[in-house]
């Protein structure tokens, strides 16, 4: 499942992001760019979402009768409850122009 193949990736994010802002702290303020700050900002946002939907899917497995697997209904049909606003972009950060 793709949940479950993303989430070491998801793991190491958290220690990247970390790694990333202590090393932005360490940068001379003349070799730093403003929207390096920014982007973080977005990136930690992200994880978050991510984080908050990695919970959400593991409290909806948690919730699923013991005999559930893929193909029956009891786990193909997600719950009403459980998928709103499931992975909506931010609509935080800059105007971007469209074309």
């Amino acid at each position: 499942m793709t949940a479950e193949a993303f989430e070491p990736v998801r793991e190491r994010a958290h220690l990247l992001l970390a790694n990333a802002q202590t090393q932005l702290g360490h940068l001379p303020s003349g070799s730093m760019q403003s929207r390096w700050v920014w982007q973080l900002g977005v990136l930690q946002d992200a994880l978050e979402r991510l984080d908050t939907l990695a919970e959400r899917r593991q409290a909806t497995r948690d919730e699923l009768p013991a005999d559930a697997h893929r193909g029956t209904d009891a786990y193909d049909m997600p719950s009403p409850r459980t998928t709103p606003n499931a992975g909506t972009p931010s609509t935080t950060g800059p105007p971007t122009a469209t074309p």
